[in-house]
């Protein structure tokens, strides 16, 4: 799932998305059933909530598995859709539909990034969001909405919003050198890295602020390559992971097969 602007859709549906799609179902790949992945657009205003958006994501996945005929689903969700993504679950009814999420980039521990742009603005070196707010607009936020996205604001919606037991939760997060990253991240990444030596972040978000669940490994990558939307960058690595994973989940969410396959064992202690 991801969280697109309304005027993005209406102009471009899901048409920047079709290569993930296409990476999932690829025989030579992921080799997915074309029958049961679906990319699924959550419509929404750049300043809506995080609760909101949560709240209209619960609606399309209901809505998608009564147009499917599925009754649960597995779903995967990058960026800030990601939080949505657990809201829903969490808050909006969607553990009983939904068997397991997997965020790639999401900010579940807050954004260091807003802390450091919100810090000192009289110093001459300080440098805003202003850079990042297209990166924002393509991830469905704005520079105002992202805020709730900062360390502080994020702690106490994890206190809120908890796991359901039922879902299993699984996390991806990504880090590049600034200086091969898509230049819409670099002022990120800067700001992030100047203010705390070694930092390992994919422009926006560090991969220890990514880590929820499960956490499966960080990514050579940035930001906007994981999800495709860097020309020439094939997001095959991170979403081969994502189908072999999700596999491994259905695989588990049956009793039988999960003990046939030895994943009972392999997740017990998790």
């Amino acid at each position: 799932m991801f969280n697109i602007h309304l005027p993005h859709y209406n102009a471009f549906g899901v048409k920047h998305y079709q290569r993930l799609h296409d990476v999932l179902t690829h025989t030579k790949g992921a080799n997915m059933d074309k029958n049961t992945v679906y990319l699924v657009p959550n419509v929404v205003n750049l300043d809506q909530s995080i609760e909101i958006r949560a709240q209209t994501m619960a609606q399309t996945i209901e809505r998608t598995l009564a147009k499917t005929g599925h009754s649960k689903c597995h779903i995967a969700a990058h960026s800030f859709t990601g939080i949505d993504a657990r809201a829903a679950i969490s808050m909006y009814g969607q553990g009983e539909t939904v068997k397991s999420l997997t965020t790639v980039c999401s900010p579940h521990l807050g954004m260091m990034v807003l802390d450091v742009a919100n810090g000192d603005r009289t110093d001459k070196h300080h440098v805003g969001l202003q850079n990042l707010e297209k990166t924002f607009e393509v991830l469905g936020i704005t520079g105002r909405a992202v805020q709730e996205f900062t360390p502080f604001n994020m702690n106490a919606f994890n206190e809120v919003c908890e796991d359901h037991p039922n879902v299993d939760y699984f996390s991806i997060g990504a880090k590049k050198n600034g200086r091969v990253m898509n230049i819409m991240l670099r002022d990120g990444y800067e700001m992030v890295t100047n203010s705390s030596f070694g930092e390992q972040i994919d422009g926006i978000v560090r991969d220890v602020e990514a880590r929820w669940g499960h956490y499966l490994m960080t990514f050579e990558n940035d930001h906007l390559e994981v999800i495709g939307f860097t020309p020439g960058h094939n997001p095959a690595n991170v979403f081969n992971l994502v189908a072999d994973n999700t596999r491994l989940a259905e695989i588990r969410s049956d009793k039988d097969l999960s003990y046939e396959y030895g994943l009972d064992k392999m997740f017990e202690n998790n």
